[in-house]
């Protein structure tokens, strides 16, 4: 249990608390840099005691944990920023780095990463989808029967890459694994930002005859994000943009509405995603103008 004193020490070191204060009455000063170092555990009542002197709940530490010390939270870290900078070279030394995991220990995960890293560079090249890693990664989806943080996460990442009967019946299976209120709370972002990523693919590939289902999920939504204020504001983008499709009217007031959305998005910084709004929006006012649905399966929309 070592990484549990250095991940307390790297909140300590980001707080700016002084050792002597933190550990004051709880640890001796020889006990407590052994902690530090991972060369010894504590109590659980002198564990509580720190977090509440560090002013973090057990949540925000479980949090910390696993970012710096699960290899999940990097690897998506990592995929994500490298496509987003278009670095393919470095996503196929995580690709090789991920099947060197796999190899080791023959875990399904790291095949899966290394699969889903073999799509993106596909994406970034303009070369032809690779069925066999989007079937590694199908394949789990369709008979995974516990669903969390990985499998969502897994699957809006590969949306793009899959098709609109299949997103319906793996979302199917998603809504049932997560019917309860307790599981719609603690996974509601990720629930938010999967549901984000199939509309977009429905409204880019024409797909209109179900869109106003994932709306409704959407808005069921709604009440339990009030507090999140990314997720309000992508929930008014796509319902401005769905009712657009639905009517076929892209005057200058929907515009107008479109570029207050984009400018927030500007602002709190999310530059990236103040871009691809814009760009959707222009992809389907101009899908509505030449009266196509044109499809178009090269969309990719991890959220920042």
């Amino acid at each position: 249990m070592g990484p549990i004193g250095e991940t307390i020490r790297n909140i300590r070191l980001s707080k700016g608390i002084k050792s002597i204060e933190l550990y004051k009455s709880i640890l001796t000063k020889q006990a407590a840099i052994r902690f530090e170092n991972g060369l010894s555990d504590t109590t659980v009542s002198k564990f509580f005691q720190i977090l509440e002197r560090l002013n973090i709940t057990l949540e925000e530490y479980e949090a910390t944990y696993k970012e710096e010390n699960n290899l999940d939270f990097y690897f998506i870290n990592r995929y994500i920023n490298l496509f987003y900078k278009k670095d393919t070279q470095s996503l196929s030394k995580l690709q090789a780095e991920a099947f060197e995991k796999y190899n080791k220990t023959q875990l399904e995960k790291y095949n899966h990463y290394v699969s889903l890293i073999e799509l993106l560079i596909n994406y970034l090249n303009q070369d032809k989808t690779n069925e066999k890693a989007r079937a590694v990664i199908a394949d789990y989806l369709m008979r995974c029967e516990s669903w969390g943080y990985y499998e969502i996460t897994l699957f809006i990442n590969t949306i793009p890459h899959l098709s609109g009967d299949f997103i319906d019946s793996v979302y199917g299976r998603v809504k049932k694994k997560m019917q309860t209120h307790s599981n719609i709370l603690r996974y509601r972002n990720e629930k938010a930002i999967l549901l984000f990523n199939i509309i977009e693919k429905k409204l880019v590939n024409g797909e209109n005859n179900n869109l106003q289902f994932y709306m409704n999920e959407l808005y069921l939504l709604k009440e339990d994000t009030m507090d999140n204020m990314y997720i309000q504001t992508m929930i008014k983008y796509f319902s401005l943009l769905s009712n657009a499709v639905t009517s076929n009217s892209f005057g200058p007031e929907l515009w107008n509405q479109i570029y207050k959305i984009i400018d927030f998005l500007k602002f709190i910084g999310l530059t990236t995603k103040s871009l691809q709004c814009e760009n959707l929006y222009k992809q389907i006012r101009q899908y509505s103008e030449i009266g196509k649905n044109t499809k178009c399966y090269d969309t990719f929309s991890v959220d920042d």
